[in-house]
């Protein structure tokens, strides 16, 4: 087990980790609320780069796309802004449609799926920031999104303490988790990611634990929970 980061506001430090990205050669780009910025690491925890944003602009969530562009969530400026890898700001969208823009996704075509916790929405963009869709599934703080190698598309239901599985065209095709603490429960859900094997990770917020289902909601087990000391888990990758 690796750690990457330690507390603090210098510019290696993490102040209020809020999502974790794998990119590529094993390297992760993990996003600081807080800090106002996003720090990639390689994978023994050693520190590479560091992007900052601006002060009070709260990034949340962070994906990189399939052409190498790093997406990221700014809640308080409410829109996506899309930069290069060396951190340059391209393009942004969602200034007339976002209230408090949270999770981000991307799929094999470049869209982007991003979830706001305000609307209580998930909207499906063209690569270029068109707004496709919303998927409006009577979603209760929609925390953070992922998609499958087969092109689902999952959304933690934080407020609904449940998984929203949708296809491709953001149709909607079931849910799985209730509120509780036993095998399949869950209490507020953050973060959630899917492996090549479609194998579903989610960060059981309130429960102290991260818990694998299969695709279709079958719980697997609790892969680490409170007694191996994680407390209050967020953003997820594999």
């Amino acid at each position: 087990v690796n750690r990457c980061g330690k507390k603090g506001k210098e510019d290696e430090e993490l102040q209020n980790a809020t999502h974790v990205s794998h990119v590529y050669q094993d390297a992760i780009l993990v996003t600081d609320m807080l800090n106002n910025k996003l720090l990639l690491f390689a994978r023994s925890g050693r520190p590479r780069k560091s992007f900052i944003t601006e002060e009070g602009s709260e990034p949340w969530a962070s994906v990189v796309t399939p052409r190498g562009y790093i997406a990221v969530t700014l809640r308080r400026k409410r829109i996506v802004e899309i930069w290069s890898a060396r951190g340059e700001t391209m393009f942004q969208f969602g200034i007339d449609i976002f209230q408090c823009p949270s999770g981000i996704a991307v799929d094999k075509q470049g869209r982007f799926i991003v979830t706001d916790e305000e609307l209580n929405d998930v909207f499906i963009f063209s690569r270029g920031g068109h707004c496709i869709r919303s998927l409006g599934g009577d979603f209760k703080q929609p925390r953070y999104v992922c998609v499958s190698s087969s092109g689902k598309i999952l959304v933690s239901d934080s407020g609904n303490h449940c998984v929203k599985v949708f296809d491709s065209h953001g149709t909607f095709l079931y849910k799985f988790g209730s509120y509780g603490s036993g095998n399949g429960g869950m209490k507020f859900p953050y973060g959630i990611c899917v492996d090549q094997d479609e194998n579903v990770y989610v960060a059981d917020h309130y429960n102290d634990r991260v818990t694998l289902y299969n695709i279709n909601g079958t719980f697997i087990q609790h892969l680490v929970t409170s007694q191996k000391g994680i407390r209050r888990p967020r953003g997820l990758s594999v």
